[in-house]
């Protein structure tokens, strides 16, 4: 009894000694250990994070970007709007050489334009509108008064009216470069901003007036 007793008592002080100098140490390693690890996790999330420095940079550097990109998406704008402009030249000066077909060549006898809708007043959109198809041919992109108003965005130059082409004559410059249809303003800009149909039919939106040489 008193060995059984003794050996009761002997596996007992083992037990405790185990708990408080071996289980108890690394309990508290581990639980050092996992607190070591948050330590880290929130200083990796401070570092990772926005401070007021880095934000007023980044906003400056959005705020030029902006400044930037403005200028530019307004200068790409005006340019896609004159290049339709030119388009619709294009198709004018197409009905404008039907128009001479069936006219034994002669350009039409109209007006310069005409301010209001109403009237009867021979004009560019009346004269070739069976041979451009549409009222809207007449428009500009770029415009949003004088087509609404007077149903077309462009000029005839009226000293060419009537005249065939060989007949055509305009401050003593070269035929071809004679400007037959062209913006009523300049709708594209102060500088080049208006379009120009020449008698050679091509289209351009700078000032061509080449001065014949004969």
């Amino acid at each position: 009894i008193r060995r059984a007793a003794k050996g009761r008592l002997a596996s007992g002080v083992i037990q405790q000694r185990y708990f408080y100098h071996i289980l108890v140490p690394s309990l508290r390693g581990a639980t050092h250990c996992n607190d070591r690890i948050r330590a880290s996790e929130r200083r990796w999330l401070l570092k990772r994070g926005w401070t007021l420095q880095e934000l007023m940079i980044a906003l400056a550097i959005i705020g030029a970007l902006v400044v930037v990109a403005v200028p530019i998406g307004k200068s790409v704008k005006r340019k896609s709007g004159q290049s339709s402009c030119l388009s619709v030249l294009r198709g004018l000066g197409v009905a404008l050489e039907g128009y001479l077909i069936d006219h034994q060549g002669r350009y039409p006898d109209i007006a310069m334009g005409r301010s209001t809708k109403g009237g009867n007043q021979e004009v560019i959109e009346i004269a070739l509108l069976d041979y451009a198809g549409s009222k809207t041919a007449f428009r500009c992109p770029a415009d949003h008064k004088h087509f609404d108003k007077s149903g077309s965005s462009y000029f005839w130059n009226e000293t060419q009216s009537g005249l065939r082409y060989s007949q055509l004559g305009f401050l003593g410059i070269d035929r071809d470069s004679i400007p037959l249809i062209y913006d009523k303003e300049a709708f594209h800009g102060e500088k080049n901003g208006t379009n120009f149909l020449y008698a050679d039919q091509s289209v351009n939106q700078k000032v061509d007036f080449n001065v014949d040489s004969k």
